[in-house]
């Protein structure tokens, strides 16, 4: 991906919502889902859970739903589990 989006524009952290934090006139508020990222007291207020078998397939079939893209991107159309977890 950092041969064509510049390495700032590249996520580090993912985080998964069930639904978006709403301020009361119905719009995203977005104070709210920046403070998931912020330190308090030291620490970080998100959590990282092991991978699992479960947490890679979903991951895997997120990645891999666009072939078009990912030969685009990586030259084939499919990520493996190693090229996966490379960055991890």
């Amino acid at each position: 991906m950092t041969k064509r989006v510049s390495a700032y524009k590249i996520p580090r952290v993912w985080r998964v919502l069930t639904s978006f934090p709403r301020m009361k006139n119905g719009k995203i508020d977005k104070a709210t889902i920046y403070s998931y990222f912020a330190e308090k007291e030291g620490r970080h207020m998100i959590s990282f859970e092991p991978i699992t078998a479960d947490t890679m397939y979903i991951v895997s079939e997120i990645i891999n739903s666009n072939e078009a893209y990912n030969v685009l991107e990586n030259g084939k159309k499919e990520r493996g589990e190693e090229e996966l977890l490379k960055n991890t």
